[in-house]
């Protein structure tokens, strides 16, 4: 009997102790498989809360901030043309003289008006001498004819020569102020129109006026046309020669030398040289620039420095090296976006911007990054002698181990200007860059 209820409780244990067994052995890999599906669907351990978080010590933040302005990335801008100069790089306005110049001189007979000639047909209808151009009068007896030589050439012109009372210059092509005299070979022909020239051959030029560039200034020759009519007692074909080089643009005086007779001038012109290529401008002085008054809260930010050119090995990034000036600003904390601008009013007579292009740096924050955002945009806009460059800056929030915080407040940007002006000669003074000449 004993020995039979032992037996039963044998079995009863084995018959219960095995499904245990059993089951240990398949909800042992469910808890498992549940513990790392927990892990996947947990979000991660929340960060400090700022009141939990601390500044890093300083040497340690300018260690990263260092860190972070070296690893900065950069983007090339599209190189940008200034709209205020045309495609050789003259000054739109000066390239329309010109040809308006050049279509007067193309004109039959535009030059020298008939005395019954209507208003517009010729620029030269206001400027004779009297009442001698108005129709239906009759020319004063008391002014001076022209030399009988002059007369007796070319009988069918002499109906359309005004009288004068002395010897003077009428115009330029068509012009009787504001004459533009230039080498480019398009527009480099000149007649001159007058009265007493005389039939013995004399001397052109331009002389600068006595105070240009503070100063002394060389006259420039003008040549004569080879031709016999080239020079006659009211007429004169002239140009310059086409390899003039080394002389800036500045105002001139045309003055005729007659062979025999006096000095004529007719004040009121201007030279213009021909351009050369545009050439990367490697310095602009500070004095030229006037940064965004940049401020953080109610303070000036940490820093803020312009460097031209910019140094290789400097804080500047390396592609830096070979740009015109390098701008960078840096702050803890959030200072908005700007605009910078450069004035080259005093760059060389005739010296422009030609085009401008900008590096730009993107910074990222170490560490976990909380908050980024980007105020402002990069651009350049252009004034009638300067541009201005709106900077965007980019500011970023991270949180590092154990329970420190980083901020970042940054924006950097390199410049690559080129100038264009006359061929020969600098566009920046020596003096304005405290270098020797």
């Amino acid at each position: 009997m004993r020995r039979s209820m032992a037996y039963v409780c044998v079995l009863l244990l084995t018959r219960f102790s095995s499904p245990s067994v059993a089951s240990q052995s398949v909800l042992g890999a469910r808890p498992a498989a549940g513990h790392r599906a927990a892990e996947e669907s947990t979000p991660p351990q929340a960060l400090p809360s700022n009141g939990e978080r601390r500044e890093l010590p300083v040497d340690e933040y300018k260690k990263l901030r260092a860190q972070a302005l070296a690893n900065a990335r950069v983007r090339l801008s599209p190189r940008v043309k200034n709209p205020g100069i045309s495609q050789g790089g003259l000054d739109p306005v000066i390239l329309s003289k010109l040809q308006k110049q050049r279509a007067n001189l193309e004109r039959p007979n535009p030059l020298i008006s008939t005395p019954g000639a209507t208003e517009g047909t010729a620029e030269l209808t206001t400027y004779a001498m009297g009442d001698s151009s108005r129709p239906g009068k009759n020319p004063n007896p008391g002014l001076l004819a022209q030399s009988a030589a002059s007369r007796s050439r070319n009988p069918k012109e002499l109906a359309s020569v005004p009288l004068c009372r002395a010897p003077m210059i009428r115009s330029v092509n068509g012009k009787s102020n504001g004459v533009v005299f230039t080498p480019l070979t398009q527009n480099n022909l000149y007649r001159i129109e007058g009265c007493f020239f005389g039939n013995v051959r004399g001397q052109l030029q331009l002389e600068p006026h006595p105070t240009v560039l503070g100063q002394s200034a060389l006259p420039i020759i003008l040549q004569i046309d080879d031709s016999v009519a080239a020079w006659t007692d009211n007429k004169i074909d002239a140009y310059l020669d086409p390899k003039l080089s080394g002389i800036p643009d500045y105002p001139v005086t045309l003055v005729i030398y007659p062979g025999r007779g006096q000095r004529m001038e007719l004040p009121g012109c201007l030279f213009v040289a021909v351009r050369g290529e545009a050439q990367l401008l490697n310095v602009i002085p500070s004095a030229w620039v006037k940064l965004h008054a940049t401020n953080a809260g109610l303070r000036s930010i940490k820093q803020l420095e312009y460097v031209s050119p910019p140094a290789i090995g400097s804080e500047a990034p390396r592609d830096a090296g070979e740009t015109s000036a390098f701008v960078v600003r840096v702050d803890s904390h959030n200072f908005g976006a700007g605009r910078d601008t450069y004035d080259f009013s005093r760059l060389n007579p005739g010296w422009a911007v030609e085009s401008v292009q900008l590096h730009t740096y993107a910074a990222s924050c170490p560490g976990t990054v909380t908050t980024a955002q980007s105020l402002g945009r990069w651009d350049v806009a252009w004034g009638p002698r300067s541009f201005t460059v709106g900077w965007e800056n980019d500011f970023c929030m991270s949180s590092l181990p154990p329970s420190f915080n980083f901020s970042l407040s940054f924006s950097e940007y390199a410049a690559r200007v080129w100038v264009i002006g006359p061929v020969g000669t600098q566009p920046v003074t020596h003096r304005l860059l405290g270098l020797n000449p």
